[in-house]
């Protein structure tokens, strides 16, 4: 990734939107079917689809459905036992992201930058987490209280967490 062309969001913007974020009403965008709670309501409508079996994409191999074009290629991609090799070691992997992410650990090529402590990531949602951290921005589980540093990893647990 060319670092010129990345915007590093600042601590007030993470702050700002992770807080618009925590005050949706999760109600507004929890599935009644699987209870699997989403960010955007865009992504529970597409979700809903699912469960009524409406997928624009099929794999012919194996039946599975896909609302995303992209997970539908790396599905295939699968069957057909494409990986993406790393260039300095002898890992393979599914899907370019996870190499990416990998190379990372030979090159120091860490895209996403701290700028209180100058820590890089590889991901945006490491280096989100991460600066939640700095600005003291945490998500409580609305069951058992549990903290987490980001929104997603909260919505994750709570699908789970029966207290």
């Amino acid at each position: 990734m060319n670092k010129a062309k990345l915007k590093v969001r600042s601590q007030k913007e993470v702050k700002t939107s992770e807080i618009t974020r925590k005050e949706t009403d999760p109600s507004e965008t929890t599935c009644h079917k699987c209870n699997k709670i989403f960010s955007r309501k865009h992504d529970l409508t597409r979700h809903m689809a699912s469960h009524l079996g409406q997928f624009r994409f099929w794999c012919d191999t194996c039946k599975k459905g896909f609302q995303n074009l992209s997970h539908y290629k790396a599905h295939q991609a699968r069957h057909a036992g494409k990986t993406f090799p790393c260039q300095y070691c002898t890992k393979r992997f599914f899907y370019d992201y996870q190499l990416k992410s990998h190379q990372a650990l030979h090159t120091g090529n860490y895209p996403y930058v701290c700028n209180p402590c100058q820590q890089g990531f590889v991901t945006k949602a490491q280096w989100q987490e991460h600066e939640n951290q700095h600005a003291g921005i945490q998500f409580s589980c609305r069951n058992c209280s549990k903290i987490f540093s980001l929104a997603n990893k909260r919505d994750y647990h709570e699908k789970s967490c029966g207290k």
